[in-house]
């Protein structure tokens, strides 16, 4: 997941180039503060490891030192500012494809998400300053964990189908002519041979990593301006709308985040954003519940249900008086959830409400934004058309 820590900035061109210049500035600078010995080449160890030999290593140290520090997402940074990176001879190089307990992986994505990014760099700084981290992905190896690696691999490429020929012809030495010896036809696959042996059926060529390229095409609000909320707090709703593209060349499912930013303002107005079963709901960067007899971190049963008047969970209390209801004092500004696109197919109907609560009177703004990214192990070429946001100017009045 990138995925929460991307919530934590607006989405623009101009911050994004920001960063990237901050990247290459502290790369330059750990040039100069940083000399190590570079390797001259892969080697193999005494012990097997090296290319195609499995070794023990510690999940989230990307410079095999032995430790999870600052200069491990430093190395991150440079490897991804396609700068010199010193590192040494077995460890893996960073960005490069490693099986990792047996599963294909890249060498510092510290997720398990979408290869390297500064996203990872980040992680490893905020485990070093002891602050929450994002969720990684499903059946990701905690930080710090022992964990098997082999490095220097590849995707495998088929065999080459060998030529069939017939049998040689024999050398004459002066007897009679030999009959020569028939060429053999191949029997089709899963019939027997005149010895009994069926022929082996081929192995099919492994797939390449699904690829697919999507596209928001609109993101905005449902209703019309001007939105005009009464000073109570009793929330209400404004609903927000989205449509989306797959455009290819293959199905694959979409990670869909939405999140909500106040510009700064004297007006004391909170949200909440209604999710649906399956959701996964936050507040900043803490897992909070959806509704009623939910888990925090885990997708919601039922989705919103702390307004129904219902008792959902059994546990003698309801909405707002059951405690997964005012976990985190009761707001969600920000949802995830998944969404399967097939090829070509776009899907307008996708729709969540956001539920706004006036305690004083003024003006307010709200930054409305929405990211998406491919669900591993799907990829997308062409990340710059996936994130919009929208802005909408409201009131708390009488």
């Amino acid at each position: 997941m990138l995925r929460i820590l991307r919530f934590s900035r607006r989405i623009s061109e101009d911050r994004r180039a920001r960063f990237l210049l901050l990247a290459a500035a502290v790369a330059a600078v750990a040039l100069l503060l940083v000399s190590l010995p570079s390797g001259g080449g892969r080697a193999t160890t005494a012990d097997g490891a090296g290319p195609g030999g499995a070794q023990t290593l510690m999940f989230g140290d990307a410079n095999c030192d032995g430790a999870l520090d600052s200069l491990d997402a430093l190395y991150l940074l440079l490897a991804i500012a396609n700068l010199t990176v010193p590192q040494q001879d077995p460890c893996p190089e960073i960005m490069s494809g490693v099986l990792i307990n047996g599963n294909p992986a890249v060498w510092g994505d510290q997720n398990c998400k979408d290869g390297n990014d500064s996203i990872d760099a980040l992680i490893l700084l905020l485990l070093v300053a002891n602050l929450p981290r994002p969720a990684s992905a499903p059946g990701c190896p905690e930080l710090g964990d022992e964990v098997a690696v082999i490095h220097g691999t590849a995707t495998p490429s088929p065999s080459p189908t060998p030529i069939e020929t017939g049998a040689p012809t024999p050398t004459l030495t002066g007897g009679a002519t030999p009959t020569p010896t028939p060429t053999p036809t191949p029997t089709p696959s899963g019939q027997a041979t005149d010895s009994g042996s069926p022929t082996p059926t081929p192995t099919p060529t492994p797939s390449a990593t699904p690829a697919g390229d999507i596209k928001v095409l609109s993101f905005a609000p449902l209703q019309t301006p001007p939105y005009q909320y009464a000073i109570n707090f009793v929330p209400r709703a404004i609903s927000f709308g989205e449509a989306k593209h797959n455009n290819g060349p293959d199905p694959l499912t979409a990670e869909v985040y939405w999140g909500i930013q106040l510009q700064p303002t004297a007006t004391e107005v909170k949200f909440r954003w209604a999710a649906e079963a399956g959701d996964l709901c936050f507040v900043g960067l803490t897992p909070t519940p959806c509704g009623e007899g939910d888990v925090a971190g885990q997708p919601s049963l039922a989705g919103e249900t702390c307004f129904d008047g219902i008792n959902n969970d059994g546990d003698g209390t309801t909405d707002f008086a059951d405690p997964d209801c005012h976990a985190n004092t009761g707001f969600i500004d920000r949802l995830e959830f998944f969404l399967d696109l097939d090829v070509s197919v776009a899907v307008s109907d996708l729709r969540r409400d956001l539920s706004v609560q006036c305690n004083t009177a003024g003006p307010f703004t709200l930054i409305i934004i929405n990211q998406e990214e491919p669900a591993p192990p799907a990829a997308d070429p062409d990340m710059s058309n996936n994130d919009q946001q929208t802005e909408i100017d409201a009131d708390c009045g009488p």
